[in-house]
């Protein structure tokens, strides 16, 4: 199963301390192990693009939607055998951190209607 691990940081961080020595470090222990199979930093949210659905189309405006405490900084798509496993990989990475990190799972086609009304015991 394929999930993203999603890194939240402060909001105004700069992109070089979701690039620092100890996320790579992370994802070369992820790239190692077999499990990584993508990851990158992202551009602060002052250099976004948000798209709006609009009665005459669509709306463009440069910048983020909202302000926000936090900002998705980096993320990396893990490819393991269960949810527990992906946790365990956010948790290593947290660790050398202390960030905020949201894993969710990749879902595609048939497996989105299972998923979505699927219920995870324990969890919230």
């Amino acid at each position: 199963m394929k999930f993203m691990l999603a890194v939240l940081t402060e909001y105004g961080a700069t992109a070089a301390g979701a690039a620092s020595p100890a996320w790579l470090d992370c994802a070369q222990a992820m790239r190692k192990a077999g499990v990584l199979v993508e990851d990158g930093t992202l551009e602060p949210p002052a250099t976004s693009t948000t798209i709006r659905a609009a009665n005459s189309g669509h709306v463009v405006s440069d910048g983020p939607r909202s302000r926000a405490d936090r900002q998705l900084a980096r993320y990396f798509i893990i490819d393991v055998a269960s949810a527990d496993d992906a946790a365990r990989w956010a948790a290593g990475c947290a660790v050398a951190r202390n960030e905020a990190i949201v894993i969710r799972r990749c879902l595609r086609g048939a497996e989105l209607p299972a998923a979505v009304s699927a219920k995870r015991p324990g969890r919230t």
